[in-house]
């Protein structure tokens, strides 16, 4: 009850900004779990488009992708939506507002030689989303500044 209250006392614009992000993370956790990554990758670059579905929306400035990222790290926390859906989200989110972001999704091994992942994303060099006390210890999947391919998800026969 208490965060419904809480929920409640926000301004209409935060309360409304936080819905449709939830609805972006939820739609992303769930196409996680039943489609391949390629897929969804697919699917959010598609709709990342600033033009995707003839929708304006407003320029972004550094206090509204503020809000955007505590939002979806906010939508993360009520969904169990661990750091890949945010990071995904928040990558497609702010590339459909013109904000130029990078997703970034890396590879490490712990002391014992356990495998680990993590993904997050960067504009102009700082994290947004997906930040770790030992975040440097993660070895990027690809390049800085090289995108994954964005074509066409070969289908499995």
């Amino acid at each position: 009850m208490k965060r419904l209250r809480k929920f409640l006392c926000k301004p209409h614009a935060d309360r409304k900004r936080l819905i449709q992000i939830a609805g972006w993370v939820g739609a992303v956790r769930l196409g996680l779990l039943i489609l391949p990554f390629r897929t969804v990758q697919w699917l959010l670059s598609r709709m990342a488009h600033p033009g995707a579905f003839r929708r304006h929306h407003p320029p972004v400035d550094t206090v509204e992708m503020g809000r955007i990222v505590q939002a979806v790290s906010t939508a993360g926390r009520y969904l169990a939506a661990n750091c890949l859906p945010q990071a995904l989200a928040t990558h497609a989110i702010l590339s459909r507002r013109g904000v130029p972001v990078l997703l970034r999704i890396g590879a490490a091994r712990n002391t014992v030689g356990a495998f680990s992942a993590h993904a997050w994303v960067e504009h102009d060099g700082k994290v947004l989303i997906g930040q770790l006390e030992d975040l440097q210890r993660y070895v990027p999947l690809l390049p800085s500044g090289e995108r994954l391919p964005l074509g066409r998800p070969a289908r499995n026969r």
